[in-house]
């Protein structure tokens, strides 16, 4: 699924989730605090987005207001903070950092509505005129970039952060105002957070001195206090991240914010606001010394009676959510139902409904080939897929693991994409060529590559073109997932289902030739995913062919060890297609693609399940030793109702999906279904090893039991055709899977029942699980945004 990213659904189960009951009753026993930060004149300017993370226009403000009196109770914060439940769902407001904007623009208009606000001031920014005016070092080097992109100040600071390794992409420069400058002017702003306060302030004074400060001073403080409508608290002195300060100059950060307000108020809040989010439990002991009842974080969420007093959550208001307000229900609808990104729930969710829509696609899609291919042509196709994964993994296949490393350590994306042409996309094609040759004019003289040559012919010259773009593809998704852009991510995953599915219904009217027609589609499904993949980068990139060759040794010597392990998991999955395409005719090779077909329905389990716990199993955090049997029993017993349900309607269901041509496939299938049941624990016990660190373990078993698979496979497949080769796959998946267990139990002190078994308290534990909440997690623009 596209992470529900389809605003008018969005808004649309917000928004009936608002009106319903259920929802009324739920959202009473919570409250949220909205959090905003500058409201600017112009509509137009907010939209932008290198500025709507931070910026809501005027009128999009009072639309805000208007929606929010109509929807909930807007109340003061520590009133909220002090009686989240009541009557109706409550809401307040506040602003950060303390704009001038906020007296100027805000205030009017929370006067015409009666709306209470709090605003939290970093007690530095704020003075008088015979005070040096302090800056926002993102604002200005936002502005610059934007407004003057090739004047001697943007060159100016542009060297600067180049000094400080942060080169800006050459797109910031353009003299153009496009939403492609605005969204690589936003993900630039966010990577400048790695540098210290210290340097990014030295890189600001390089620019010209404002005029007039943004922020408000303390004459406008007075006068907003004044209005008996608007109440102040401390967003630190400085705006530094509190969790980088050691003890003294964390004491010193907060008694300087503490004893400005108390200076300048007559009645401060007793709230802090932690800058940037950042807080852990030296910052939270810091504070109540200081006597603060309560601190808000940037973790999304709503505040009920038992949440955290020093670490409350709130909900980010962009200029999109205001200028149509109805778009807050959404997150409501979230955060109330622990639906949240991040939540084990939501994760769950998220991937089986991602994991469904592609299974359904790819289900319709194979039923179309079954019918109009034919088993022999049907076994063509399914060798022609699988070959391009098989060279991509023997030739670079400790790749896409490298980039995706490099890319999560911030490297440069320019540089990733040059190394995955160079060590990828040319190796794997030369590769190819030369494998396509050997087997065109050498392939005669062995069994096993004659039988091989005879089943491709001319088509071998087809992989030329199919290897590197599933090297591209795969490289592609990696950026993608590594950079944190999951709807995106998922979005490519669902494309590089659907694309191939209509092409070949198009290209099935318009050419002669069904297999013509599914191989049109398949490569030039590939390619649509390719170049739209390349194209959402290039959204947040400026891209260009760049060489360094001091990165390029960390990333060989990265990708190489853990190219075997990639290696091995390709071939235990995907050598028996290979051999049986070798050694049987083609028919039998479209019975046994079907029969694996219809097994692969049941690996949604194990997915759904790994997914979400993807991150926790390899962090080895605390609980892990309860959570991970957990999961095994959880997904054995539902993986065994699984596999017998499909032992019983298999054969009906293979007969009325792909036709009764492919009813052969019916043995194959039941043969491969224990070693599914073998690779649903397969799946969990591997992150887990890999989280106890014994990624060497793990590439030796799956050595092992690619021999394993190979020899039963050279030996079973003359004598019992596919199903010998279905036994084979099973075998090698259920030894991998004791040996696997084996080595866990005793790394863990687990005992091997408690993996296999469900527990009388098994459901009590899920329950737990899934109310566990979202680990923090910064969403573009957080940096930004306090």
């Amino acid at each position: 699924m596209i992470m529900l990213s389809a605003t008018p659904l969005k808004r649309l189960i917000g928004q009936a989730y608002l009106a319903s009951p259920l929802g009324r009753y739920a959202l009473r026993q919570r409250a949220g605090v909205l959090v905003l930060h500058r409201v600017v004149e112009d509509d137009r300017e907010a939209s932008w987005p290198h500025r709507r993370g931070m910026c809501i226009g005027r009128q999009a403000f009072e639309h805000l207001l208007i929606w929010l009196r109509q929807q909930f109770v807007c109340v003061a914060l520590e009133e909220l903070l002090e009686q989240p439940g009541g009557e109706r769902p409550r809401m307040t407001l506040t602003f950060d950092d303390g704009w001038r904007d906020n007296a100027e623009l805000a205030f009017p208009l929370l006067q015409r509505h009666e709306i209470p606000a709090s605003i939290f001031l970093p007690t530095d920014f704020i003075g008088d005129s015979t005070q040096p005016i302090r800056r926002f070092w993102w604002e200005d080097i936002a502005r610059t970039f934007w407004q003057t992109p090739q004047s001697p100040d943007a060159l100016r600071i542009r060297d600067a952060l180049r000094a400080h390794g942060m080169p800006a992409p050459a797109q910031l420069l353009r003299p153009e105002n496009s939403n492609r400058r605005s969204l690589a002017i936003a993900h630039y702003l966010q990577t400048l957070t790695v540098l210290s306060p210290e340097k990014l302030e030295a890189v600001t004074s390089l620019l010209p001195a404002p005029s007039s400060s943004s922020t408000l001073d303390w004459a406008q403080v007075r006068a907003l206090e004044d209005s008996a409508l608007v109440r102040f608290g401390p967003h630190g002195a400085s705006h530094a991240m509190l969790t980088r300060l050691d003890d003294v100059s964390l004491e010193a950060e907060l008694a300087r914010s503490h004893a400005a307000l108390h200076a300048h108020c007559r009645h401060p809040l007793s709230v802090y606001c932690y800058p940037h989010g950042a807080h852990d439990d030296r910052v939270r002991r810091a504070l109540a010394a200081f006597g603060y009842r309560y601190a808000l974080s940037t973790q999304p969420g709503l505040i009920s009676p038992d949440s955290a007093a020093l670490a409350l959550p709130r909900i980010h208001v962009s200029h999109i959510a205001s200028s149509r307000p109805a778009q807050l229900a959404w997150p409501l609808f979230r955060e109330s139902t622990g639906m949240r990104r991040g939540s084990y729930l939501w994760n769950m969710v998220s991937s089986v409904s991602t994991r469904i829509l592609m299974t359904g696609i790819r289900l319709l899609r194979n039923i179309l080939l079954a019918r109009l291919l034919g088993p022999a042509d049907r076994g063509l196709f399914a060798l022609l897929n699988t070959l391009p994964d098989l060279i991509a993994a023997l030739t670079c296949g400790g790749l896409n693991t490298a980039v995706g490393y490099q890319t999560a350590r911030r490297h440069s994306i320019s540089v990733l994409l040059t190394q995955l042409l160079v060590y990828g996309c040319l190796f794997a094609t030369l590769v190819t060529l030369s494998g396509v040759v050997a087997l065109r004019w050498f392939g005669g003289d062995f069994g096993l590559t004659r039988q091989l040559a005879e089943q491709l012919g001319g088509l071998a010259w087809l992989l030329l073109l199919a290897v590197p773009l599933a090297v591209c593809k795969s490289g592609l998704l990696t950026l993608h997932n590594a950079d944190g852009r999951v709807g995106v991510f998922n979005a490519l995953r669902l494309l590089e289902s659907l694309a191939p599915l209509l092409l070949f219904i198009l290209f099935w009217l318009l050419l002669p030739s069904a297999l013509m027609a599914a191989l049109g589609g398949w490569l030039i499904g590939l390619a649509c995913v390719v170049a739209v993949g390349g194209f959402w980068l290039a959204r947040f990139y400026s891209l260009r062919l760049c060489w360094r060759p001091d990165q390029q040794k960390e990333l060989l010597h990265y990708g190489a060890r853990s190219h075997p392990e990639v290696l091995f998991q390709q071939l235990l999955l995907r050598a028996d297609y290979l051999l049986v395409a070798a050694i049987l005719p083609p028919v039998a090779l479209g019975h046994y693609a079907m029969a694996s077909a219809a097994a692969e329905l049941l690996l949604i389990i194990p997915e759904a399940v790994t997914t979400p716990l993807m991150k926790r199993l390899l962090q080895q955090d605390e609980g892990i030793e309860e959570l991970t049997p957990l999961a095994l029993r959880l997904t054995a017993a539902v993986m065994f109702a699984a596999c017998a349900g499909m032992a019983a309607i298999g054969e009906w269901l293979i007969v009325t999906l792909f036709g009764a041509d492919y009813a052969p496939a019916y043995p194959a299938l039941l043969a491969l279904l224990p070693g599914l049941f073998g690779l649903c624990h397969v799946s969990i016990l591997r992150l887990d090893l890999l989280g106890k660190q014994r990624p060497g373990s793990l590439s030796l078993m799956a050595a092992a039991a690619v021999a394993l698979n190979l020899s039963l496979n050279f030996w079973l497949i003359p004598r019992m055709g596919i199903v010998g080769a279905g036994i084979a796959s099973s075998v090698a998946y259920l030894v991998i899977a004791l040996v696997m267990l084996r080595l866990y139990c005793r790394l863990s002190g687990v005992s091997w029942a408690r993996t296999l078994f469900l527990l009388p308290g098994d459901v009590a534990l899920l329950r737990a699980w899934l109310r566990i909440p979202a680990s923090a997690r910064k969403e573009p623009h957080d940096a930004e945004k306090s």
